[in-house]
């Protein structure tokens, strides 16, 4: 700030550039917390901690109508026919 005669500081009256370098300061903290915490989902896998438990009762329905742990497909049963009635 600059002084004027009574050695009282003036506030600084163009402030112009101001608003410019602190959205890229913003920005540039903002994209390395990003970068930080999306290093951080992948080195401990957490997406797909998070998506493979629901994804495999969502699998066994689609393969076998059955959200059981160890289900079996309809077709894989023996089925028995007479052609005696």
């Amino acid at each position: 700030m600059k002084k004027n005669k009574h050695n009282r500081y003036l506030p600084i009256l163009k402030n112009s550039g101001q608003a410019v370098v602190e959205s890229i300061l913003l920005m540039s903290i903002l994209f390395g917390v990003f970068v930080f915490v999306a290093g951080e989902f992948k080195k401990r896998k957490l997406v797909s901690k998070l998506i493979s438990k629901p994804w495999k009762k969502i699998d066994n329905v689609i393969r076998y109508g059955d959200i059981g742990k160890n289900p079996v497909h309809p077709n894989s049963i023996d089925k028995h026919q007479s052609l005696v009635p």
